[in-house]
């Protein structure tokens, strides 16, 4: 934040901001390769679950949530590269352009390793989604599309 300040007027704030957090998060996960893993508990995951006027039931929230598990266990499956392009166009939804400056490459290599990731994302889903999925119900990976 220091060099905030230095910043030019029509520099892309959002892609710098992006490309410092990715600095610390590549940061952070060499230095967790030699730490032993913790398990963080998100006490406040069901907290919506119970607000009043919510229509899904109970089955519902149990089937959105596994499947929300399986989603991410697929992603951990992927290489580091393709988490993180995923997670940059799918979840914080930057544009093609964005990602390129926060990664330092070209829109093309966005484009082409998006598709690879989401390519290898399909498999892995395709390959233990029939397990307790229902046919016919809009799933997590056909929403990453």
């Amino acid at each position: 934040m220091e060099a905030f300040s230095r910043l030019r007027e029509d520099s892309n704030v959002k892609g710098w901001l992006f490309t410092i957090l990715r600095n610390l998060w590549l940061n952070e996960l060499r230095k967790q390769r030699s730490r032993p893993q913790l398990v963080e508990v998100d006490a406040d995951a069901h907290l919506s679950d119970g607000l009043v006027g919510s229509n899904r039931g109970a089955q519902e929230i149990l089937e959105s949530e596994e499947d929300a598990k399986r989603v991410r266990a697929a992603i951990d499956k992927l290489p580091s590269e393709f988490q993180e392009i995923l997670v940059l166009r799918e979840f914080e939804e930057l544009s093609y352009h964005e990602i390129a400056t926060v990664l330092s490459c070209p829109a093309g290599t966005v484009m082409s390793r998006l598709g690879r990731a989401r390519a290898k994302l399909r498999v892995l889903l395709s390959e233990g989604w029939g397990r307790g999925a229902q046919s016919g119900k809009t799933s997590h990976h056909e929403q990453l599309r």
